[in-house]
């Protein structure tokens, strides 16, 4: 029988406590609630940072189960430093039958992770509108999902922020390089 010497388990504990600080940490930030769209032709209505209690028992009374939450995209671009207002997005609950419910109430998280591509700080005056501004390029996940008790659902969308590309220069006469003396 095989018996660990002390050495054998400190070097293991070691590559598993090392494995595990060296991964960046990851998680979900609630930046905001609202209540489903009608369509996926109009926006969420947005609460930020939070629906009052009453709105999510409002919204949630009536409400049988909700088998999807639907977007228009489950992929979405930004630019690092141009702000995207949550209320921007369109999101509509599906229930058993098919049929769209409107007012369904939804909380919305941002993965965050590091290093950052969002700001998700406590305070953040842009957060605090329901703004997300991206700070450098990379990608990160939305989480939308219901706050129903209810068996619930819940929607991914894949967001990559890239760089502001770099103005063009242009020239001064016609013909002439850009850059050129």
């Amino acid at each position: 029988m095989f018996l660990p010497t002390r050495a054998a388990v400190a070097v293991v504990a070691v590559a598993i406590v090392g494995g595990c600080a060296a991964r960046s940490p990851r998680a979900y930030v609630r930046v905001a609630d609202g209540l489903t769209s009608a369509h996926l032709n109009e926006a969420i209505y947005m609460a930020v940072p939070r629906l009052e209690a009453d709105q999510v028992r409002r919204g949630c009374q009536g409400v049988r189960r909700i088998a999807r939450l639907g977007t228009p995209s489950t992929r979405m671009e930004m630019r690092v430093g141009q702000p995207f207002a949550l209320a921007g997005l369109s999101v509509i609950a599906v229930d058993d039958a098919d049929v769209t419910v409107a007012g369904v109430p939804l909380a919305i998280e941002a993965l965050d992770q590091s290093p950052p591509v969002l700001e998700l700080r406590r305070g953040d005056p842009d957060l605090s509108r329901g703004v997300l501004r991206p700070l450098n390029a990379g990608q990160f996940l939305l989480r939308i999902y219901t706050l129903c008790a209810i068996p619930g659902a819940e929607t991914i969308i894949d967001v990559k922020v890239i760089p502001i590309p770099p103005p063009v220069v242009q020239p001064l006469f016609p013909g002439q390089l850009a850059g050129a003396p």
